[in-house]
Order: structure tokens, then C-alpha cells, then sequence
């Protein structure tokens, strides 16, 4: 079997649009395997980026009044609580635009899940959804398989199990190719 083994499924809930790979197809690092509909993620970038727009506007709009504000204070003109509602308003338009920034980064990121990509190189070896049907995160969508990594997974009959013990030296005998190969025990499960 292989000893690395990944299982593909989507972090987000979507219909799936397109599966770019079959059973049996050779993925490379970085391929996209999965294109999940992103309509509703993208509207949501949208809408973050708008409301950015807006706080950008609210906070030019503070910075201008506390201006005024603070050359009328300096002047003797208006008092310290109009000055000091006037800073905390510009404190407030601030942090909104700020939150507003955050709040596009987080939309980049739930639309970028939208595309999944191979996590490694490998072979899929299972393919256990279809476009159109609606992947829910956590359930596999793919199994990709790195060849590259076989090791031999053996059941052994617990009194010779005993015996045996991680990091031991060992030969293998494989029937199929009649040869026999230097093994290494890495794992020994009861």
C-alpha cells in the first residue's frame, strides 16, 4: 500500500461544477481536481469590497470634519466634547475600514476554496463524486495515491508479532516477482 494516502474533499458547501481527473489519472502538485460552484463567494468578495468602499468614503468623510474640528478647537471656537466626539468618530470610521479589510481577506479565502487542488503528486485511485453532485465538507471527493511512497503491510500471527520490533532489519520475500528485499520495520499496529 502506499504510506501516504490523501483524501480530497471540499471545506466548503457547493455543487460541484467540474472534476478534472478520472480514477487512474496521474496528478501532479498543484493541479486543480475540483471546481466547486463560487457564484456565492464571489457575490461575497463583492459585497466585502463594496462595503470597504463605504468605510473608506465614512473615514475620509471623519478625517475632513476632525480637521475642521481640531483648527475650531485650536481657535478656541468649539468646545472639548465636539472635539473629542469629533476625534471618536474618525477613531470609529478607522476601525470600520479595517474590519471591512478583514472582511474581503476572509471572502478571498472561503472563494478560493472553491478550487481544489492536488495537495501532492500522486495517482487517483478512487473517484466517489460526479459534477453536479454537492460536496459537503469533510466528504471525499478523491483519493489520491503516491506510488512513490509503497511500503508492505503484512498481518503476522501475534506470537511471532512479539518477536518483532521497530527499526528491525528484515527481508522480504514478494511471490509475484520472486525476489527477495532489505526491509525496515517502521510501524507495528496490534
Amino acid at each position: 500500500k502506499a504510506a501516504s494516502r490523501s483524501v480530497i474533499s471540499a471545506k466548503i458547501l457547493a455543487t460541484i461544477e467540474e472534476i478534472t481527473v478520472a480514477a487512474g489519472d496521474r496528478a501532479e502538485a498543484g493541479d486543480v481536481l475540483v471546481r466547486l460552484n463560487g457564484q456565492e463567494y464571489a457575490s461575497r468578495v463583492l459585497q466585502a469590497k463594496e462595503a470597504h468602499a463605504a468605510a473608506a468614503a465614512t473615514r475620509s468623510e471623519a478625517e475632513l470634519s476632525f480637521n475642521r474640528v481640531k483648527g475650531l478647537h485650536a481657535s478656541k471656537v468649539i468646545s472639548k466634547q465636539e472635539y473629542d466626539a469629533s476625534f471618536r468618530s474618525l477613531e470609529v470610521a478607522k476601525a470600520e475600514e479595517e474590519r471591512t479589510l478583514q472582511e474581503i481577506a476572509e471572502a478571498e479565502v472561503m472563494a478560493s476554496y472553491t478550487t481544489i487542488v492536488a495537495p501532492k503528486s500522486g495517482r487517483i485511485i478512487d473517484r466517489l463524486a460526479e459534477p453536479g453532485d454537492t460536496a459537503t465538507p469533510g466528504v471525499p471527493l478523491l483519493v489520491l495515491y503516491d506510488a512513490t511512497s509503497l511500503r508492505l503491510e503484512a498481518p503476522v500471527l501475534e506470537h511471532l508479532a512479539v518477536q518483532l520490533k521497530v527499526g528491525a532489519e528484515i527481508k522480504v520475500y514478494i511471490d509475484s516477482l520472486e525476489k527477495t528485499f532489505d526491509g525496515t520495520i517502521d510501524e507495528i499496529v496490534p
